[in-house]
């Protein structure tokens, strides 16, 4: 059975280093405008139900959000993606990447960007 195509996603919880997560907080900063615009709006369409489960995604609430985060300057698109990836904690079976949306279709690796690792 194919559980992604159900909905059911193999998680893990994050259980790295502190530069780990540095390095996942840049991969968020550096990642293209759009990515981070409609992973916003992805987060602000996550309704959860009263028994705290899984989110559902509300299509309405996604296109509202989607507007709103175009006007939005990066850098707090960035920082509330990456409170919401901290908060939830979650990352892929093996732990390569952060989960920075409820449905991991956005996540970062946790290795450093291209950038800091020419450094």
């Amino acid at each position: 059975m194919d559980l992604k195509r159900k909905g059911y996603i193999m998680a893990w919880s994050w259980s790295h280093t502190a530069e780990a997560y540095v390095n996942a907080r840049a991969q968020i900063q550096q990642s293209p405008r759009d990515w981070l615009e409609v992973c916003w709006a992805e987060n602000q369409a996550a309704v959860r139900d009263e028994d705290g489960g899984e989110p559902t995604f509300d299509a309405r609430l996604y296109e509202v959000a989607l507007a709103k985060a175009k006007r939005l300057p990066s850098d707090a698109l960035a920082d509330d993606i990456w409170a919401r990836a901290e908060a939830m904690q979650r990352c892929d079976n093996g732990g390569f990447n952060a989960w920075c949306c409820p449905w991991a279709c956005h996540a970062v690796p946790f290795d450093p960007p291209a950038i800091l690792a020419d450094s």
